[in-house]
């Protein structure tokens, strides 16, 4: 992912709010491709990676901060989209940032 927008802004959200870990986010026609969030406030409260129906338009950017504890609910979790961020939701522990910049997704390679 490159991701051009103000990190600064997003660090000081971060610190400012308290939570685990902070979530850059953007906005998208087809949410279905990307990671769908759902905000009350500054909170993500669900995280549903590619779904197929969704309640939002609000989308995961992939680029995140995190707190130190965040490893206490790595355990054995092996995906960030899939297990952890969903978790995190839950738990009110997901804060949103929008970063309102270019944005431009690198497929993996094999």
């Amino acid at each position: 992912v490159l991701n051009c927008f103000d990190l600064r802004k997003m660090m000081r959200k971060h610190f400012e709010v308290g939570r685990i870990a902070t979530m850059g986010l953007m906005t998208r026609d087809r949410p279905s491709e990307y990671g769908s969030a759902v905000l009350e406030g500054d909170l993500i409260i669900s995280f549903r990676e590619k779904p197929r129906e969704y309640d939002s338009f609000v989308v995961n950017a992939g680029v995140y901060i995190f707190k130190p504890s965040v490893f206490r609910f790595l355990g054995g979790k092996k995906s960030l989209e899939r297990e952890l961020f969903p978790q995190l939701a839950r738990e009110r522990e997901l804060v949103g940032f929008f970063t309102h910049g270019e944005y431009v997704h690198m497929p993996e390679s094999d």
